[in-house]
């Protein structure tokens, strides 16, 4: 089961930066679908590190009842430490497409027109 999420997580991880890449060569998201993207993704990876951790800790406290010793959980550690890095890497693709969008501008508009008299003033 924890196997196949991480897979799960790490082809939407993957989907998602291969959107981003192709998003810097010709952008057409909106800065909120570039904010989804990334939220959905990392709402993924947040609940794979929170099972990997509770898979630890029920193996920790299988261990603890049969006596049986500490089990190691370093596997475990590296793969939510991946899984956090794919996170960051994913905030930052996501943060420099967003900060090379161009700003939106706000205009007062002081007296009745139509759009396009308004574009050109």
């Amino acid at each position: 089961n924890q196997a196949i999420r991480l897979v799960a997580v790490s082809e939407m991880t993957d989907t998602a930066s291969d959107i981003f890449v192709n998003e810097t060569a010709s952008p057409t998201l909106s800065s909120t679908d570039i904010e989804r993207i990334t939220g959905d993704v990392r709402t993924l990876i947040v609940e794979a590190i929170a099972a990997q951790r509770a898979s630890v800790s029920a193996r920790m406290a299988t261990a603890v009842r049969e006596q049986a010793g500490t089990p190691d959980t370093r596997q475990d550690q590296a793969i939510i430490a991946a899984l956090q890095e794919s996170a960051w890497h994913l905030q930052e693709q996501a943060r420099g497409l967003i900060l090379a969008l161009p700003p939106l501008v706000q205009r007062q508009v002081t007296r009745r027109c139509n759009l396009p008299l308004l574009a050109f003033e």
